[in-house]
């Protein structure tokens, strides 16, 4: 009797095994989409109305949200010539600072 007991517990047990083994893991934890909301711009106190910029330095003040402190410097602007139409120029320069 002992030993068909013992044959039932190890049946159960590896039936439990492989039940738990076809639960999929957790998934990670999906963080928010980071926002960039411009605030006012150098050129232009009200950012509702588009003025036209000739001077070679324009300061973005904006609120940022969803990005760490320290990716900060990863992060450049571009600028886009209206006028032309012409594709943006990207220049990674264009560092932002805190």
């Amino acid at each position: 009797m002992g030993k068909i007991m013992r044959k039932r517990w190890t049946i159960l047990i590896l039936a439990l095994a492989m039940v738990i083994g076809l639960v999929p893991p957790m998934p990670a934890p999906v963080q928010a989409a980071p926002v960039i909301q411009i605030l006012d711009l150098s050129a232009t106190p009200d950012i509702s109305t588009v003025t036209r910029v000739t001077t070679g330095m324009i300061n973005v003040r904006v609120n940022v949200s969803g990005i760490d402190p320290t990716e900060y410097s990863n992060l450049f602007y571009e600028v886009t010539n209206l006028t032309t139409g012409g594709a943006p120029v990207v220049d990674k320069n264009n560092k932002a600072m805190s």
